[in-house]
């Protein structure tokens, strides 16, 4: 549906993701509707440390496709990371204590994340 960009903001200095989407033809629209529901619900849980902040959003381009200035994390791909065997449990419970506590604060705000992805 989308990309995900690494940039900075010309003024600040920021780092900042840029996530876009670039969904074309007969799966555009509905795409719109969920990245536009993906925006309101960041929006909605802001203010947990384990749940990445939006900045801003808006439309590019002649399609006007939506995009969204969220801040950057630092870190690296889960699912590269467990390529290379299992994580410690020790590691493996506080990653799993982590997401299940930031899933809590979005169930808190009557949003249910059905797309967790490492």
């Amino acid at each position: 549906m989308g990309a995900v960009f690494h940039a900075r903001h010309t003024t600040t200095g920021a780092e900042v993701a840029i996530k876009v989407m670039l969904a074309e033809g007969d799966e555009a629209a509905s795409a719109v509707k969920r990245f536009q529901r993906e925006r309101e619900a960041l929006a909605k849980v802001d203010g947990h440390a384990g749940i990445v902040r939006i900045r801003s959003s808006g439309s590019y381009g002649v399609r006007k496709l939506p995009y969204a200035v969220l801040d950057f994390v630092r870190g690296g791909d889960l699912s590269k990371r467990t390529r290379e065997g299992p994580l410690p449990a020790e590691e493996s419970a506080r990653l799993v204590e982590k997401i299940a506590r930031a899933l809590h604060h979005c169930h808190e705000q009557s949003i249910l994340h059905r797309d967790l992805k490492p």
